[in-house]
């Protein structure tokens, strides 16, 4: 009986060590120390983490691209050193090949406490949050799977400090295509507008957008985006996400699975 708690033990340790990952990291392959990274934070919201090595840095950016990988139509989320530690982000859209233009809803939002740059190690940590489906039109969705994405700097004077600040052309930048960020389950917004189920072309829901109450903790109002099919208030709830984003696998299961195996083997081991 003794054997059998020991593996018993056993088998509960390396089962939590496969049940759980961390969330796919994306890296420059031609700038190895500018990467991102991305977090599921409940109610339709994903946090994304940016960081490089690099003195001298004017600004940095993630851009998530459409289908088909070109810089124009890119969603960039832009960010640059302020004054005393801060960091400014910036919500912009790629238009053409010239300076993209800030979006006149701002859906980034930047986590403070957790973003940072240090000018003499060149140390710069960027972390916002935005929701996986904004409902503007200037923004494109952040979704599970592969995507295209661009990781993109500017060496030099940083912008001012307005969200709107004119920027520089950038001094480098990788495309990565049919590349993964959300590796996870997204959570949904709870306040999203669902597609009515037999809703005419003028009255579809579908291109609705309405305010939803204000929220202290991601600056004010924001817009309700387009339910996913089978998601939304009128339908069941969304499994809630892995507590480490990125697990595939489930607990339960690969427990349950480990605990077989233990009682098995015990069993074996004692009419032996």
């Amino acid at each position: 009986m003794a054997r059998i708690a020991r593996l018993l033990a056993l088998a509960l340790a390396l089962a939590g060590l496969v049940a759980t990952s961390t969330a796919a990291t994306l890296c420059a392959p031609n700038e190895p120390t500018f990467c991102a990274t991305a977090a599921d934070r409940s109610n339709g919201f994903v946090e994304i983490t940016l960081t490089i090595v690099k003195q001298n840095i004017s600004w940095i950016a993630l851009g998530v691209m459409s289908d088909n990988a070109t810089m124009p139509g890119t969603d960039i989320h832009m960010a640059w050193a302020g004054a005393n530690g801060t960091v400014i982000v910036s919500d912009r859209k790629a238009v053409a090949y010239q300076m993209p233009l800030p979006d006149a809803s701002q859906d980034i939002t930047a986590v403070a406490s957790s973003s940072s740059y240090n000018a003499t190690s060149g140390n710069f940590t960027v972390v916002f949050r935005r929701l996986y489906l904004t409902g503007d039109a200037l923004d494109n969705d952040l979704k599970r799977g592969a995507n295209n994405f661009a990781l993109v700097y500017r060496l030099g004077t940083p912008p001012n400090a307005s969200f709107d600040a004119p920027i520089m052309k950038h001094s480098f930048h990788d495309v990565l295509t049919n590349v993964t960020l959300v590796d996870f389950a997204p959570s949904v917004d709870p306040v999203c507008v669902p597609l009515a189920a037999a809703a005419t072309p003028s009255t579809s829901t579908a291109t609705t957008r309405a305010a939803a109450p204000p929220s202290s903790s991601y600056g004010g109002y924001r817009k309700r985006a387009v339910c996913p099919p089978g998601t939304g208030p009128a339908s069941a709830p969304a499994p809630a996400p892995s507590s480490k984003p990125g697990a595939s696998v489930s607990r339960v299961s690969v427990v349950w699975s480990a605990l077989t195996a233990v009682v098995a083997l015990g069993v074996g081991s004692v009419l032996a």
